[in-house]
């Protein structure tokens, strides 16, 4: 019984440095871009698959599309990105990174 104590203790002592190396990344991410770590996310997902529609970002991001819709919000206030109808189908929004995006992503940590 003591020996599954000490795993189950090892484990959460795992997670715990998981997520604070998680935290750690998002802090330094941003400070050089000046973007928090889901707009970065958000941007380098882009920057591998553009364009793409808003649900397949969320699928892809295992969030909900209207928490996704948020971050585009943002996103495309600061200028970031662009939202268009696709040409198949006009109901569909296409996502596609500016060039400013393009610059932040070549220069932001992995």
């Amino acid at each position: 019984m003591q020996k599954e104590s000490a795993t189950t203790m090892e484990i959460f002592d795992n997670l715990r440095r998981v997520f604070q190396a998680i935290n750690e990344y998002s802090k330094v991410a941003e400070r050089t871009t000046g973007l928090t770590a889901h707009q970065l996310w958000v941007l380098k997902i882009l920057a591998t698959t553009a364009p793409m529609r808003v649900s397949d970002l969320a699928r892809t991001m295992h969030l909900r599309p209207p928490t996704v819709v948020g971050i585009l919000d943002r996103l495309e206030a600061k200028q970031l990105i662009q939202r268009s109808a696709a040409k198949h189908d006009r109901r569909v929004v296409e996502l596609q990174l500016t060039p400013q995006a393009w610059e932040i992503v070549t220069g932001a940590p992995e």
